[in-house]
């Protein structure tokens, strides 16, 4: 599956519209003012072949809005010059709009030859050579064309096929997206969307979403190259008919695309440039229009590092947009003044945001904190920030699918893509998977084992600590925490310990008297049996000034499983709440119920111990409540 687009763009009067009519006998407009005025205002479309199409884009310079929709995604720039007028504004602002977008094969057009002799033709190239000099653009061709005299088309049909031909397959296997650029109704089909597809495939009956509304619809029907299809894919111009939904809800702009992908976004940070011919700077603050794909929005330039940034310079810039924009990484952007409009320059997009400088893992950030990206995104001279992104998550590693959807790319490939990486790696646990870098992963572990090693310098009668605890307070996943700490065990560095973990060989260390005493509590615990001493009696039997020893050996003794705590005040040892549940489980086979009376006079206690006792076991779920009366549950 193979198609190429090519862009058509050049100043006003030069001849693009009738270029194409030369080239398919087809007018391009797509408006009735197109044809009234005899130019394009707005896009027009037309068909080499079923391979190639020709998206031909208003050249007057109050519709360069609707020229940077038209280019976005296309293959070639074919950049129209006329030869009795030489280079103009719109053909340097349209030129510097391709090199923006990263369109990198140019054919330029030298139009209207029968108007003026070979010198002035000659002029004008070396005119021509001298701008695309002074913008560094290298790969491009040039023709020699007059669409009245019928020169050089067949020689332009022929480039245009050479490209065709020497151009690579697109990869059809990402998330389908396409840019609206018009939207109607046709009676007896509904609401029917056109665009050029930039990413994936979509079938007849599939699912998708229009953003940034984020309605889900479904495709009733599909067509390209003015035929009806079962599938569009990228690099098509398409139409899309949709069921059941109203046209005035979908703004040029929109963008349908795969379902959970390519949300709105409210943040960006941008990778910015600025044109060397307009001897302008972007100051803090200010207001500008960014154009992507069919759309543009408002948006607030904060300079993060420097005061300003001049011609040429490259920076990283945050932007806070006052409508919802459909950005990814690596998009490219126009950066336009927003009063009087014209071109600024152009960006690429690294990070993008649905809520303000939420970034990182749905957190608000602040403007230093943003700022410090910022700082270390300048130091990254290699132009890929895969790596920067996911490190950047820290503690809270990024999980594949948020991965994906930053990147605009699906499961399948992003396993390929980070295959590349050498310091990047995927874990999966408990059916999760989680992408980060391997400093990440060391970092995480030092991070969870120091804190567990702290915990027990800290409490120092605790015998293990909960994964929910570490999650908690290191705002971690609990499921990688898990995965984390099953990997500190799988090195000794800590072990498991009844339903928590510990330091590996962990021991609580007590003073003599410490041990003393909680030996003298289990003792007195024991022969208790149901009838226990509360912690300020077991002071008392014990001399001990301070209850807090007592406090802190009963809790190290619940933690050891060697007493149960009943409530705030009453404890008892394990060994008795094993034979009172044998001593039970006999009663009851000879009895259905018990009731407080028979239970006092089972086990020798009193209403005070039998109440709160029978409350803890209906708690742990070995007997329940039914009116005065308690009955086993049976496993």
């Amino acid at each position: 599956m193979k198609e190429i687009i090519v862009g058509l763009a050049g100043h006003i009067d030069h001849g693009k519209t009738s270029l194409i009519k030369s080239l398919t006998s087809e007018f391009s407009g797509t408006l009735k003012e197109d044809l009234k005025r005899g130019m394009t205002i707005d896009l027009g479309i037309a068909f080499l072949n079923k391979h190639i199409t020709l998206i031909d884009v208003p050249g007057h310079e109050n519709f360069v809005k609707n020229m940077i929709s038209g280019i976005h995604g296309v293959d070639i720039g074919l950049l129209v010059i006329a030869a009795d007028d030489g280079v103009m504004p719109q053909t340097i602002e349209h030129l510097n709009i391709f090199k923006l977008l990263n369109i990198s094969k140019l054919i330029i057009v030298v139009n209207k030859i029968d108007l003026v002799d070979n010198e002035i033709i000659e002029v004008v190239k070396l005119e021509i050579l001298d701008l695309l000099e002074s913008i560094n653009f290298v790969n491009f061709e040039i023709l020699d064309i007059s669409t009245k005299d019928n020169i050089g088309i067949d020689a332009l049909k022929k480039l245009l096929e050479n490209h065709y031909h020497n151009l690579l397959p697109k990869d059809t296997s990402g998330p389908f997206r396409m840019p609206i650029d018009r939207v109607f109704s046709i009676k007896g089909f509904g609401t029917v969307i056109t665009g050029l597809v930039i990413s994936g495939e979509i079938k007849v009956g599939d699912s998708v979403s229009i953003q940034p509304i984020n309605e889900v619809v479904k495709v009733r029907g599909l067509n390209s190259h003015n035929n009806k299809t079962d599938k569009i894919y990228i690099g098509q111009r398409a139409a899309i008919n949709i069921q059941n939904f109203d046209k005035t809800k979908i703004k040029r702009g929109f963008q349908v695309v795969s379902n959970n992908y390519f949300k709105g976004s409210n943040s960006i940070i941008i990778k910015i440039e600025i044109l060397s011919d307009i001897n302008k700077t972007i100051k803090k603050n200010q207001r500008v229009r960014i154009q992507i794909g069919t759309s543009e929005v408002i948006g607030k330039i904060f300079i993060l590092d420097r005061n300003s940034i001049s011609s040429e310079k490259k920076s990283f810039v945050l932007i806070h947009l006052e409508s919802p924009l459909i950005a990814n990484y690596k998009d490219k952007i126009i950066i336009r003044h927003y009063s009087p409009v014209f071109t600024l320059g152009g960006g690429e997009i690294i990070l993008q945001a649905s809520a303000k400088n939420n970034f990182i893992n749905n957190n608000k950030m602040k403007l230093n904190e943003v700022g410090k990206l910022i700082k270390e995104l300048n130091k990254i001279d290699n132009n890929d920030y895969i790596e920067f992104i996911v490190e950047n998550h820290n503690q809270e590693p990024i999980s594949i699918e948020k991965l994906c959807f930053n990147l605009g790319i699906l499961k399948t490939q992003i396993m390929e893509l980070l295959s590349t990486y050498s310091n990047i790696i995927s874990i999966t646990h408990l059916y999760k998977t989680w992408i980060l870098t391997k400093k990440q992963k060391t970092n995480l572990m030092d991070l969870v084992f120091n804190f567990i090693k702290q915990y027990f310098d800290n409490n120092q009668y605790i015998t293990n600590l909960t994964k929910e605890v570490i999650s908690n307070k290191l705002n971690m996943e609990i499921d990688f925490v898990d995965y984390i700490l099953n990997n500190l065990n799988s090195i000794k560095k800590i072990e498991k310990k009844d339903e928590g973990w510990r330091i590996y060989n962990y021991v609580v260390s007590l003073s003599t008297n410490e041990i003393k005493i909680k030996q003298l509590i289990m003792q007195t615990l024991d022969s208790e049996k149901y009838n226990t001493s509360s912690m300020e009696d077991l002071s008392k039997k014990f001399l001990v000034k301070e209850t807090k020893i007592i406090i802190n050996m009963l809790k190290l003794c619940q933690a050891e499983g060697l007493v149960v705590k009943i409530n705030s005040f009453i404890y008892i040892t394990t060994s008795n709440i094993n034979l009172l549940k044998e001593t039970l489980v006999l009663f009851f086979n000879k009895k259905s119920a018990i009731n407080v009376s028979e239970f006092k006079n089972l086990v020798n206690t009193s209403r005070k111990y039998a109440i709160p006792i029978f409350e803890y076991l209906d708690k742990i779920n070995f007997t329940y409540r039914v009116g005065n009366e308690r009955k086993l549950i049976k496993e």
